[in-house]
């Protein structure tokens, strides 16, 4: 995962912003039509490519798992407060 980020340019942990961004600036430098005299322009653009797709699937899956953990800690807090709640209902009814 480290080596697509120095493929980038980017520090570990960019954002989506930041490698589409990346991206898009290192893709008009390397792509093929632009170094029609380079044997390995074609594989160099895909492994860039290659590298912005990996990056971004991933943010997108762990922004969604922090999401899904977030709310679940939110929904397991306001059950633990209801349930002390009551304990203390009950304690002060006696």
């Amino acid at each position: 995962m480290e080596q697509y980020y120095e493929l980038l340019g980017l520090s570990i942990g960019a954002t989506i912003p930041e490698i589409n961004a990346s991206f898009r600036r290192l893709s008009l430098k390397l792509h093929p039509d632009k170094n029609t005299n380079n044997p390995e322009a074609t594989i160099n653009f895909q492994k860039l490519s290659e590298a912005r797709n990996v990056l971004v699937k991933q943010k997108e899956y762990e922004e969604k798992t922090n999401k899904i953990w977030k709310e679940n800690l939110k929904k397991q807090q306001a059950e633990q407060e209801t349930f002390q709640n009551k304990q203390k209902e009950e304690i002060l009814a006696k």
